[in-house]
């Protein structure tokens, strides 16, 4: 398999702001691979400043009920950003289509309606073995989809930050036409 040119190996140089709050919502269908996952995204925001209690956790039980609880979670004031972690296996049926595109479109009408990013690390593979491949770590020979979420959530926090704070001297508050001011 080619690999792919944007992927790197080496560990991010962006820090997370300070106090920053991460809320995870984990899938406990094939638990060990999304542990995993779950294990490799937090040792990526711990090594970019994220401290142990900013880190929260909700477990449900399947893929498909991970956009109500991250809805739930970003909507509150002091969470910075979710990593939603799932499986969809492919099956005999169209089942896994309909699931991975609905849990995909609300987490990010989630994502819009509570202004916080909704990291999508759910696996929609054909089988187990390539579920393992992309769960493991790079250690482990695996494509490390954890990590790749979690440098996902650093970059997202800082261009939205960026945003929020481009051309302005004195790096106010941003604020939203429609909302009347951010979320902090």
């Amino acid at each position: 398999m080619a690999k792919d040119p944007t992927h790197t190996t080496s560990t991010s140089t962006e820090r997370l702001p300070q106090g920053c709050r991460i809320a995870v919502v984990a899938s406990t269908y094939h638990g060990e691979l999304v542990d995993t996952m779950k294990g490799s995204a937090r040792a990526v925001l711990e090594a970019a400043g994220l401290d142990r209690d900013d880190w929260l956790e909700v477990a449900v039980p399947g893929a498909y009920e991970l956009p109500l609880v991250a809805r739930r979670l970003a909507l509150r004031d002091d969470v910075d950003a979710v990593l939603c972690f799932g499986l969809v296996l492919r099956g005999d049926t169209d089942h896994d289509r309909y699931i991975s595109t609905t849990v995909a479109t609300r987490l990010m009408d989630a994502a819009f309606e509570a202004d916080t990013p909704i990291l999508f690390g759910v696996l929609t593979p054909n089988n187990v073995g390539q579920a393992r491949r992309r769960a493991r770590t790079e250690a482990d020979g695996g494509l490390d989809k954890g990590r790749e979420v979690a440098r996902a959530a650093i970059g997202v926090l800082a261009a939205l930050e960026r945003a929020r704070t481009i051309g302005r001297g004195d790096k106010r508050s941003g604020s939203s036409k429609k909302s009347g001011g951010s979320k902090k």
